[in-house]
């Protein structure tokens, strides 16, 4: 195969074909880590290449960066090319999630729709909740109504994940929806469950009556003691009690975001209280906290402090511009502001 001298334009099978020779035959002078890189970077810009017309730059500059992200991913899995006799290694540059500042420029796109289907489709339509917290939707999808959606989605894709179909792994997310009769459904079906009779009796009481609300957080307290992070988080979505629900998921489970989507879809709203408050005791703290400009004017703009927003990306780095554990009150005070400012 020769691709020097080709008169073909820029194409799929021109970029397929460079990067079967990158594979048989790695550059000299590259590090494996630079070597898989450059594949990425290839294949990337092939498939940007077919949707730029569609997006705007925002979207473009996310979307680059969430299918390398899943590319460098997939090839730091698979084992190494025989044809290269293990020069190349597959193992560098695996990382959890993509960089807030990507999430960011998702979060100012015009081309959210198509971004929310880019993403579900890089994860071969399956979008659970480690996958949604990976590229940060709860962060950058605006629409309350589609974080919805998404969570629906999310609930099933966690239900249908394992073999036996456990109703625990999806009754914080269908709670967070106010799908009780959904979750008692998924119940009758999970006979093999240890706990499906109690399950089925407690959920078919009305949680609307304060005496069940209070059953139902006591049942989370106890699920707390054995931790059981998640499914405590649930049981106190199920008594009403949204803010103990996200304490859950930012103390135990390390997880602000999880937070973020429950507040946001339970309030129905990106100025609830709850969700404020997590904006301004938890995000702030922990981007100040890593110098992390990007969650800092993130939280900042929701917070209606769109000077801040653009201030603390053009300045400092957060962790010089504010030592968040002596200036905590300041902070505060900044994110309490005045919200039409």
């Amino acid at each position: 195969m020769s691709i020097v001298g080709s008169e073909e334009g820029f194409s799929r099978s021109l970029v397929l074909d460079l990067m079967e020779a990158l594979e048989t035959s790695p550059l000299p002078h590259l590090t494996p880590n630079e070597q898989s890189h450059l594949l990425t970077l290839i294949q990337t810009t092939l498939e940007i290449d077919e949707q730029r017309r569609a997006l705007d730059s925002n979207g473009l500059r996310y979307l680059i960066s969430m299918r390398s992200f899943y590319i460098l991913n997939h090839r730091s899995s698979l084992p190494s090319s025989p044809q290269s006799n293990g020069a190349q290694s597959r193992t560098s540059g695996r990382r959890e999630r993509l960089r807030y500042r990507d999430m960011i420029w998702a979060f100012h796109s015009e081309s959210q729709d198509l971004l929310l289907n880019a993403s579900a489709t890089a994860c071969d339509g399956k979008l659970g909740w480690v996958n949604a917290r990976a590229v940060g939707i709860p962060i950058w999808l605006t629409s309350v109504d589609t974080l919805k959606t998404q969570m629906e989605v999310i609930a099933r894709n966690e239900y249908m994940a394992g073999d036996n179909r456990d109703p625990t792994t999806c009754s914080l997310y269908y709670f967070a929806l106010g799908k009780i009769k959904l979750v008692h459904g998924l119940w009758r079906q999970a006979a093999w469950h240890k706990e499906q009779g109690i399950m089925l009796k407690f959920l078919s009481n009305d949680f609307s009556e304060p005496r069940w609300r209070t059953a139902a957080l006591k049942n989370a307290f106890a699920l707390l003691s054995k931790r059981r992070f998640e499914y405590a988080a649930a049981f106190f979505l199920l008594g009403g009690a949204l803010k103990d629900a996200v304490n859950v998921c930012i103390k135990h489970l390390d997880d602000f975001q999880l937070a973020v989507a429950l507040a946001r879809v339970v309030e129905q709203s990106n100025e609830g209280p709850v969700l404020l408050e997590i904006l301004s005791s938890t995000v702030l703290p922990i981007a100040f906290r890593n110098g992390n400009r990007w969650l800092a004017s993130w939280a900042f703009w929701l917070l209606h402090r769109r000077d801040m927003a653009v201030r603390i990306l053009l300045s400092d780095p957060p962790a010089g511009y504010c030592k968040f554990s002596e200036h905590s009150a300041a902070v505060k005070d900044l994110a309490g502001g005045e919200r039409n400012k």
